[in-house]
């Protein structure tokens, strides 16, 4: 809902109302469950009692047998519970936002400025529900001695399969009564909300060589603040999903900005801006830009900016609850005794890891979340830029621009895996992420921290490219575009074995929810006849290739994952890469604008050719990275607009 108000001749009150509501939800495969040291979500053993009546052994099983006297014993097992369905995460989130201004303008002797103050507050808030995770503490108690003499416990049988139905509690020997008594209905919510205050004035202050000399000046003030409280057994660490903490945090920023625009000569235009910023949990920063723009010939112009910029960690970044993930990881101290890398050998030691140390499974626990220690990011950019408009053709014009971006200090996440190869391939002193993870004394790593950090160096480098064209014909007006981006560089700068910074270039390569392909392409058609318009827009990814390292089952025997990887000698070794096809996908839309009654309706869909996304080993609980690929299938839509 909308409001503007004419105050005066040159004074208006204008106010803004916005609430949008998601309802959305994802299923994930049944709930693992663990016998071992890795029974609960914070790292606890579950046990099943010798005296549990489905247990034939007659000793109780955990990660050592120590009840066992025969050899044979095993460390770690584990069982989907098929019979209790999917887990299913479903969201509900609400989304209000108000605002309100005035606006205004006034003269000094015979120079014209304008003004506008400004009042923003948002709110958003989710409400996540999921079903089929298991309560811990009953399941460790369903397993226990102590159920068989308790008449309100329900013991539980992991003795045997199911059909590999998912859902039929008829075909495994988990029964439904089993089921009532340990899963159970997470209940989360989390929100974030900020407010804003700003003053801008923007005028002309007096006559240059190439026109008039024009500022732009203003205030802010900003608060933000949020919050995340998890279901009261995932809080407790007792549920069989990802356990995290509650939390919650706020900060607030003043600021000031100056914008100048000098027209030196004729068509030489030096633009100049500042921004000074005062973090309550970061401190004060200063950002600066300067930009130059030279139109050399009526045809011809060329343009070019320096820039810092500041961003500060969001919310989430910063207080987002901390709990665990089990991704899929490779330890590197698993049979370590046949590495050929010395150093992982002397670190495995060092560490207290067994010899006979076997990685039990391919997940490993680790912990994520936000960082209230985080600093800011810090970054400088530049580019330069050509644009091109030639006279002899009409309504047509080309630009060219060249970009490089480096950011100090990026908040991200080291990488769980990256954390267990630098901390073991690394010599002996260079071992700082090794204070991120905590081993048993059997070996098994029992706790990863892979939260949000301050990592290393980004940067990024490359070219965008854009044409434009429009003509008429007897038949209505046509306009082309053809919207490209080059990614030449875009990686991390790292600390090699030897301590020398390195640049690591990740152009071409996929990771899980990390896709960077070298060229991406969109080109539109867009064809107006009176109130009628249809336009085609075609958008093309380059291949990338993701490494298959991580993950010996889709090796052999399928050998899915068939390139090879070269070592420093040019010979094959066992790892290998998979090849993520270049992708094409083609969206067509028609509108048609019904001028007397203020309407217009659309009509289109996307990806009329249902093309598939490329098949991702790499991406967890998927099989395709979604931040880069169209989720599979076409996507119709009808749009209404109405103007009242």
């Amino acid at each position: 809902a909308q409001v503007n108000y004419e105050l005066s001749d040159n004074m208006n009150f204008r106010s803004e109302v916005f609430y949008g509501n998601r309802k959305s939800d994802q299923l994930l495969a049944p709930t693992p469950l663990f016998i071992g040291l890795f029974g609960s979500g914070l790292g606890n053993q579950t046990v099943i009692g010798a005296n549990n009546p489905y247990n034939p052994l007659g000793y109780a099983l955990d990660s050592t047998c120590s009840g066992n006297t025969a050899a044979g014993c095993f460390l770690l097992s584990g069982r989907r519970m098929i019979e209790a369905g999917h887990r299913d995460f479903i969201q509900d989130v609400d989304h209000w936002q108000w605002s309100a201004g005035v606006d205004g303008s006034f003269d000094v002797g015979d120079k014209y400025f304008e003004w506008d103050f400004n009042y923003t507050y948002s709110d958003i808030q989710t409400n996540t529900m999921t079903e089929g995770l298991l309560n811990m503490q009953r399941v460790n108690y369903a397993l226990s001695d102590a159920c068989v003499t308790d008449s309100s416990c329900v013991p539980l049988n992991l003795f045997g399969g199911s059909n590999g139905i998912v859902g039929d509690v008829d075909g495994g020997t988990i029964t439904q009564d089993m089921l009532d008594y340990v899963l159970f209905t997470a209940q989360d919510t989390d929100g974030s909300s900020s407010t804003d205050y700003t003053f801008n004035i923007t005028g002309e202050l007096f006559e240059m060589s190439g026109g008039p000399f024009a500022f732009a000046a203003g205030l802010a003030k900003r608060t933000e603040s949020g919050f995340d409280q998890p279901d009261a057994l995932i809080a407790a660490g007792i549920t069989s999903g990802n356990s995290r903490l509650p939390t919650n945090g706020t900060y607030s920023v003043d600021e000031v900005y100056l914008e100048l625009s000098l027209p030196l000569i004729e068509n030489l235009e030096l633009s100049l801006a500042s921004r000074y910023s005062d973090y309550s949990n970061f401190g004060d920063t200063t950002n600066s830009k300067v930009g130059i723009k030279y139109d050399i010939t009526d045809d011809l112009a060329v343009r070019g900016t320096w820039a810092e910029a500041f961003r500060a960690p969001s919310i989430f970044e910063l207080f987002q609850g901390r709990g665990d993930s089990f991704p899929a990881l490779s330890d590197p101290c698993s049979n370590y005794l046949e590495s050929e890398n010395a150093n992982v050998i002397a670190n495995c030691q060092a560490d207290g890891v067994p010899a006979s140390y076997s990685q039990p499974g391919s997940q490993i626990r680790i912990t994520v979340g936000g960082n209230p220690d985080l600093g800011p990011e810090e970054s400088e950019s530049t580019t330069f830029g050509v644009v091109y408009s030639p006279s002899f053709v009409d309504n047509l014009s080309m630009t060219l621009d060249w970009y490089r971006i480096e950011i100090a200090n990026a908040v991200s996440t080291a990488g769980a895996q990256t954390i267990l190869n630098e901390c073991y391939t690394n010599a002996p002193a260079e071992r700082a992420l090794c204070n991120n993870l905590t081993r048993s004394s059997g070996g098994n790593v029992t706790d990863l921290f892979n939260g949000r950090v301050n990592v290393d160096d980004l940067f990024s480098e490359g070219v965008d490219f854009n044409v434009n064209y429009g003509f008429e014909t007897d038949f209505g007006e046509v306009k082309l575009n053809w919207d490209s981006s080059y990614v030449h560089e875009n990686g991390q700068v790292i600390t090699d074995d030897d301590g020398n910074q390195v640049d690591v270039n990740f152009v071409g390569e996929a990771g899980d929810r990390v896709v960077i392909p070298r060229w991406r392409t969109n080109f539109l058609t867009h064809w107006t006849q009176g109130d009628m318009q249809v336009s085609w827009l075609m958008r093309y990814l380059n291949h990338t290739i993701e490494s298959c390292h991580f993950n010996a089952l889709i090796r052999e025997p399928e050998n899915l994952c068939n390139m090879p990887v070269p070592d420093s000698n040019g010979d094959l070794i066992g790892q290998s890469e998979h090849k993520l096809a270049s992708a094409t996908y083609h969206d067509v839309q028609f509108q048609y604008n019904f001028a007397d009654y203020y309407s217009t309706i659309q009509v289109g869909i996307n990806n009329i050719g249902d093309k598939q996304p490329a098949v991702s080993y790499a991406t967890f609980a998927n099989s395709f990275d979604p931040t880069m690929y169209d989720v599979p299938g076409r996507v119709w839509y009808v749009r209404v607009q109405h103007d009242f």
